[in-house]
């Protein structure tokens, strides 16, 4: 994924590449937690380039997973994905 321009790295993209290496160095149980999570980004927060990301779309991502009943742990874990994503870019 280094080698995609900027424009390509659609958050789709980012988390592909992310589960593939979870699914090399993590249990299997991390794994299913990791692909449910990133459904939920990616129904939540589009396919849009991962650079286009801003704070009123975590925002509107947290409202919506409130909205549907789910704990704040639990969306902070799904977070916690994006946060593995940006580390991965830097």
């Amino acid at each position: 994924m280094a080698n995609a321009p900027r424009g390509q790295r659609t958050l789709k993209r980012c988390i592909d590449s992310y589960l593939d290496r979870q699914r090399i160095r993590s249990k299997d149980k991390s794994v299913r937690n990791a692909v449910c999570s990133s459904g939920h980004l990616l129904r939540l927060l589009g396919n849009h380039s991962i650079y286009n990301l801003v704070e009123s779309d975590l925002d509107r991502f947290v409202l919506a997973r409130r909205g549907e009943g789910v704990r704040d742990k639990t969306i902070n874990g799904d977070l916690i994905i994006l946060r593995a994503l940006n580390a991965d870019e830097a």
